[in-house]
């Protein structure tokens, strides 16, 4: 008989005294160890979408690292500003509604890299969120008639509609910044300011971010190369005429 036993009964304890243990441990009333389960950490940060458009599931890069769903047949081109980047005419993402997609009260910016695919007079959507199907609760940043570049806020309020320089030109691309700073809204085109409106707060309930797609139909509303999608709450990161850039965001 050992010096030390380890029995998981009551009988068995008794017989391992009777035979002459000076130890025993009852394995049966140790209390189990119970793991606490882990939560991830809360996401912080102001960039609350990158989208480097180097993968054919689309990764969002960011902290947030959202689940993103292909619609229709969204795919990648190798024709891209840095690599590959996304080419939206057959298709788009969405990306599921979230407190941290919100605006409010926040400076913010929406910027990317542009290229026109196909000149022919139809809407071209960088990015909408809101309700399906409407027009009043969503907003959007687009390119309309494949001529103006547009950003329209809550109740459909057009709040910039500007001719856009580069409708035509389908070997380039151009960097678009959106930028809110304050009062005013800002839109720069290859680190240069393109136009601006006094701020109009965009919709903020629920309802998915489209990314290359419209809200308000499930049709095919994208028909643009684009490339390293940032949207960033928090800040804007444009408030004044900057140098384009020649890398990834956050390279």
């Amino acid at each position: 008989m050992a010096l030390v036993e380890e029995v998981a009964t009551q009988e068995a304890q008794d017989l391992a005294f009777t035979n002459g243990a000076l130890i025993v441990i009852r394995t049966d009333l140790i209390p189990a160890v119970v793991v606490p389960p882990v939560t991830p950490p809360t996401p912080t940060g102001t960039t609350r979408l990158l989208l480097h458009c180097d993968e054919a599931t689309f990764t969002d890069s960011s902290a947030y690292a959202r689940a993103i769903t292909k619609v229709s047949n969204p795919t990648l081109s190798t024709n891209g500003k840095f690599g590959s980047c996304a080419d939206f005419s057959g298709g788009y993402l969405t990306i599921p509604d979230a407190d941290s997609l919100r605006f409010g009260d926040s400076d913010w910016t929406i910027e990317f890299f542009h290229k026109v695919k196909t000149v022919d007079g139809s809407h071209d959507f960088f990015c909408s969120k809101g309700a399906n199907g409407n027009l009043n609760n969503a907003w959007y940043f687009c390119l309309l008639n494949g001529s103006n570049l547009a950003f329209v806020a809550k109740n459909n309020s057009v709040v910039i509609y500007t001719p856009y320089t580069y409708a035509s030109d389908v070997t380039n691309f151009h960097h678009i910044s959106l930028n809110r700073i304050g009062t005013e809204l800002k839109v720069y085109v290859d680190g240069l300011l393109f136009s601006s409106a006094t701020y109009v707060a965009p919709y903020e309930g629920t309802g998915a971010l489209y990314v290359g797609g419209w809200n308000y139909t499930t049709a095919s509303v994208g028909s643009s190369y684009i490339d390293d999608f940032v949207i960033n709450i928090g800040s804007a990161l444009r408030t004044a005429n900057f140098t384009s850039p020649t890398a990834p965001f956050g390279a």
